[in-house]
């Protein structure tokens, strides 16, 4: 029995010793779980503040592009009055140059009129320097 005794005994240190190591693995390990654990919560805070600025840059970009949507909206209005505004005028052009096509007929047959009453203007007055002539002529016979 002493021998069993002893044989439990020693098993006992054994185990102790065993559980003494273990324990002082496990504080150790504690230990370096806490330290991770700190540097975890520095990080997870680092993130959220990460998250936030993100948050906060992505409200001004929402912003933005509302803005941007805006004006480009009022382009797209802007353009389409420009572009109304443009046909209207094409089609003034269009409606000009063919007044001033008819001008430029009207004033070429004008031209033509112009230069046909100055050739019987031309032919009336000779005929009437002739009669004047004449006139005289005979002026000069009753003197």
């Amino acid at each position: 029995m002493k021998n069993e005794l002893n044989s439990t005994k020693n098993e006992f240190k054994a185990k102790k010793n065993q559980l003494k190591d273990n324990l002082h693995r496990i504080k150790s390990e504690k230990v370096e779980l806490i330290s991770e654990n700190k540097q975890f919560k520095i990080e997870t805070q680092r993130l959220s503040e990460l998250v936030q600025d993100l948050k906060y840059d992505n409200q001004n970009l929402i912003k933005e592009k509302e803005e941007i949507d805006e004006d480009n909206d009022l382009l797209r209005e802007n353009l389409k009055e420009s572009n109304l505004k443009i046909s209207e005028l094409s089609e003034e052009i269009i409606s000009l140059e063919n007044l001033n096509s008819k001008l430029v007929n009207s004033n070429t047959h004008l031209s033509d009129q112009n230069n046909a009453l100055k050739v019987k203007i031309r032919k009336n007055t000779s005929k009437i320097k002739e009669i004047l002539n004449e006139i005289d002529s005979f002026k000069g016979l009753d003197e």
